[in-house]
């Protein structure tokens, strides 16, 4: 079975004003009226309706919202410190290997935009790569999978000017 792990941390630091440290940018409704974490939950619903979401203690709220507003379910694992995103994943993978060690974990940002969600969920057409020698000759169960669509990690103003229809004005 794949689980998603969502990686939802974050500073808020790369669209200030809108994005700050209370509010980071995945919890900001920047495409349409839906969060880059609605919509990454609602692109891994496609291949589970059970979701990990690891985020901080402050944002555990904005969390429970998102995941309620994409329909899904699943654990929310907070951070009681951010330590990045090692850290992060290593909790999840922790969490779920007790449980269902054959289980594999599909760990997306929360913060990354793909508007194509049916190319995002097909699997069944990829091969595993190595990314990284380094990590690939300690870890046997690592693989790559290719993605041939749109994404954007939104790290601008001028990315969410792009993703985002302008208004009778021109203003996105």
């Amino acid at each position: 079975m794949i689980i998603p792990v969502i990686l939802c941390g974050g500073s808020g630091t790369r669209l200030w004003p809108l994005s700050r440290k209370s509010f980071p940018k995945q919890f900001v409704p920047l495409i349409g009226s839906k969060s880059l974490l609605q919509l990454t939950l609602e692109r891994v619903s496609l291949l589970s309706k059970s979701v990990i979401c690891v985020a901080s203690e402050e944002h555990r709220f904005l969390v429970a919202e998102a995941m309620q507003a994409a329909k899904v379910q699943g654990t929310v694992l907070l951070e009681p410190v951010a330590r990045n995103t090692a850290a992060a994943m290593a909790i999840a993978a922790i969490s779920t290997f007790s449980a269902k060690p054959e289980d594999l974990l599909l760990v997306c940002p929360s913060d990354h935009h793909i508007p194509d969600a049916a190319a995002f969920a097909q699997f069944e057409a990829c091969r595993s790569e190595s990314i990284d020698y380094a990590v690939m000759e300690h870890h046997a169960n690592v693989a790559v999978l290719p993605f041939s669509s749109a994404w954007s990690d939104v790290g601008s103003w001028n990315v969410v000017a792009d993703l985002t229809p302008a208004d009778a004005q021109g203003n996105p």
